[in-house]
This record gives C-alpha cells, structure tokens and sequence, in this order.
C-alpha cells in the first residue's frame, strides 16, 4: 500500500582492459593492463497520492563500490603498432614511467528524490534534489615511497531544484523554475617548484541558477517552444582527480556557468489511418563562461579537463519521422553548432594574462556538423502467433573539423578528424511475445574508418549476437 514500484536491485560486474593507447594515438601500449571490479546495489521508489491526493514521489538511488587496478609494471620493454617489442635497457621505467601498480578503492552514493503536487488541472509544483558523494582511496603496490603524497579525496554534490507549472490554457503551458548548486571538494596537488610534495586542495561553491519555459499550440498540430536558464555544470569526480592512467586530475578546475536560449517548433500530423509525420527544429543559443573542455598534454600521453574563460555557441537542430503503420519507420536528424572561443585575454602560469589569438576562432576537437537516420520494418506473427520479426538500419554522419585550433598552421598541413560515415544493421526474432528473444548485429559493415575525440580511432567492423529471456 505504501509503494506502486519498489525494486531493490544488485549488479557485480568486473573488467580486465588491456590499454592499447593514450589520449592520442601517438603512444602505444603493449602491457599496460586496467582490471576493475564493481557491486552496485540500487534501489527504486515510486508512490501516487503518497500521504494524499495529488502527492507524487518517486526515488532512484545507488552505492558503487569499485576496485580498479591501474597496471604498468612490465620494465625495459617498449612497443610498436606491429606488437613487436624494443629494449629501453632501464630497470625502472615501464610504458608509461616509473613502474607501478595502482590500486583505487572508489566509494560512490548516487541519489534522485523527486516530489510534486498537483493543485489543479492547472496548478503544480514540483520539488527534486540530486545528491553524489564520492570518496577514493589509492595505494601503489609497486612505488611504495610515493603513497605518502596520495591524500584522500572526495566529492559532495548537491543540486536543489523548485519548479511551477502553470496550464494557462489547454493550448499554452509556463513554467519558472530556480536551482541551488552546492560543492564540496577535498583534493591535492604537487606543491609549486616541489614535484615532491603534495598539499591539500578544498573547493567549496554554491550558486543559484533560475530560467523559465513555455510551449503554445498555435495549431492543433503545430507546437511553438521556448526556454532561458541560468545554469551550470559542476565537475565530475573524473575531471576533479582524473583516472590514475590516462587522464590527469585538475583540483583547481572551476565550475560552468552559462545563460542558455532555446527556441524550437515542432509538427506533426496523422496524413490517413496508416500515415502519420512529424517534424521540428530547435534553434541554441549558449554564452559559456568557465567552459569545461578536454585538453591533450603535448609533453605526455594523457589529457585532463580545463576551462575556456567565454565561449559562445549557435546551433540548430533539425528531425524528422515517418511512420507506416505498426511495419515502417523512418527517422532523420541533423545538428550544426558553431562553438567559438570569445575571451580577450587568456591566462598561463608564466605570463600571466595576453592577449587571446583564438578569440572568434571554433572551439577545436569539437564537431560542428552532424546527423543520422534510422529505418526499420516491423512484422508480427511470423513463423508462429506472438511472434516478432524486426530489421533495423542505422547510418552516421560527421563533417570533419580541425584537431586544433584553425588560426595557426598552414591549412594543408593542420591534423583534422576526417568526414565519417558509418553504416549499420539489426535484425531480430522474438517469441512468445518476447519471452524468448535473439538478434544479430553488424556495426559499421561497411568497415569505414571512424574516429572519437583527439582522432583516437574506433574499432571496424564487428559482429553482435544478443540473445534474451524474459522470465
């Protein structure tokens, strides 16, 4: 009587990652190995009408507890793409450095607490707060003299949500919202001119941020949308204390802060019985301050998180979907983003502050033109009654963009992230009304050459066999 969904849930899951490269694929790794294991209870809560009528709660939470094993310990041994292996003649340096094996105990609690109450056909409110504590522990196994420098770290997180909604009309909804943000951070980091020695870091921030949205039916069928928020981005426990391997750790990064405008129009229409479309279109705008990027180490194989002092972004999104039936489906989208650096000056540790060369330049190794579209057939009862027959056909598209920045360097020469096209497919049975279920799976099929961030190349083509019993 006190739950219409309560669902307690436990998920054991271990890894062993062999590291083929770093952040780029300049260095590779031969023996670095990163082994992990995680036991992940969770819990599910949902109640209407708790305590009375028009009180709704719902609540996801999590505890993660995870070991991970960062290994690099096989000395005086390098490697090439061919996996052959060259002598370094040094007892002490593995691929990455000095040898070592680094073990981190990570302890994450993770919870969702929505509430809202419904006054009236209306009128509602609604309240939710998002909390993340996250703790780690490490220890080297190997270079025993550097644990005295691995301080504890953790992370509090606390955002507060409050919104109103307001059904003026049963074609015009509003609604205002306000958020509070609250961080917590304890970190560490070498002392300045002493690599030696390790001091303590605190953050600690709060802020509030606000917007409004409103969505009118000028037709039945057409929907006009708006949205303003003042918001922002607090760091991940990653980009605070990096990974131990291949990303380093940024105590001083500050969070994100942005003014964010959204205006978007979306149709659709049922065209007979068996033939319904829909339409829309979104149009950004986004002036970032603190922006939160992933930065490359020219010195080093890792990357690690920084801020860009002001960016500005304009974007517009287009999608479309058609339907045939319960048999077809076809859907397409397309996104272009203009994301430009916008501060005059920058700031580094042995200048100070000069003037910004990048200053309307795009944002490098981000993609500012990208789309997809997805086609699928859909038959029931063949071979049997209950039965499910589906084939999918997924296809990707990236325009290629500069690695770094497009100011410098002569246009012929400068490292891009090539034009991508990717081609999928899927097909599946399922019986019983999907009590039994079997599907196989090409990606990329068409063994194209893809790429994700800093030109890191993705695998070709691949098989998947996917087989399912519900019980």
């Amino acid at each position: 009587s006190f739950a219409d969904q309560l669902l307690l849930g436990l998920i054991v899951s271990g890894d062993d990652n062999e590291v083929q490269t770093g952040a780029t694929m300049r260095t590779v790794y031969g023996a670095v190995e990163v082994e992990s294991e995680s036991i992940i209870p969770t819990l599910k809560y949902k109640k209407q009408n708790l305590f009375f009528e028009g009180f709704d709660a719902s609540l996801n939470a999590s505890y993660n507890i995870t070991q991970t094993r960062n290994i690099d310990t096989l000395t005086g041994v390098r490697y090439n793409w061919y996996g052959e292996t060259f002598e370094t003649n040094s007892e002490n340096n593995a691929e990455q450095g000095l040898a070592n094996l680094l073990e981190q105990d990570d302890n994450e609690f993770n919870s969702q607490l929505n509430l809202s109450y419904l006054f009236n056909e209306k009128h509602s409110l609604s309240f939710n707060h998002a909390f993340q504590h996250f703790k780690r522990d490490e220890f080297d196994e190997v270079n025993l003299s550097v644990n005295e420098y691995y301080l504890p770290k953790s992370l509090a997180k606390n955002v507060f949500g409050l919104s109103y909604k307001y059904k003026i009309s049963k074609d015009w909804t509003a609604s205002v919202f306000g958020k509070a943000y609250v961080l917590n951070v304890k970190a560490s980091e070498q002392e300045t001119n002493n690599v030696e020695s390790t001091i303590p870091v605190s953050v600690d921030y709060s802020d509030i941020g606000y917007g409004m949205t409103t969505s009118y039916f000028l037709f039945k069928n057409l929907q006009l949308k708006a949205s303003y928020e003042k918001a922002f981005r607090l760091p991940t426990a990653e980009e605070f204390f990096g990974d131990g391997l291949l990303v380093l750790a940024n105590p001083n990064l500050k969070p994100e802060q942005s003014d964010n405008f959204n205006f978007g129009i979306n149709f659709n229409k049922d065209l007979n019985e068996n033939n319904q479309i829909e339409v829309g279109s979104t149009f950004i705008y986004r002036n970032a301050k603190d922006l939160i990027y992933n930065i490359v180490s020219v010195s080093s194989p890792t990357s690690r998180s920084g801020n860009l002092a002001e960016t500005k972004a304009l974007g517009v999104q287009g999608t479309f979907a058609y339907r045939w039936k319960d048999i077809f489906n076809l859907s397409a989208n397309i996104t272009y983003q203009d994301i430009t650096d916008e501060a005059d000056l920058i700031y580094n540790d042995f200048s100070g502050y000069t003037e910004n060369l990048n200053k309307g330049a795009r944002v490098p190794n981000t993609p500012y033109l990208f789309g997809g579209a997805t086609a699928g057939f859909n038959f029931k009862n063949v071979g049997g009654d209950n039965t499910n027959l589906f084939f999918n056909y997924y296809y990707r598209f990236t325009q290629e963009y500069f690695l770094t920045s497009n100011r410098f360097g002569s246009i012929d020469t400068k490292a891009i992230i090539p034009q991508q096209s990717s081609h999928s497919a899927e097909i599946g049975y399922s019986i019983k009304n999907g009590k039994y279920n079997v599907s196989v799976e090409a990606r990329n099929f068409t063994d194209e050459a893809l790429y994700d961030k800093f030109r890191l190349q993705k695998p070709g083509r691949a098989f998947y066999l996917k087989l399912r019993y519900n019980l």
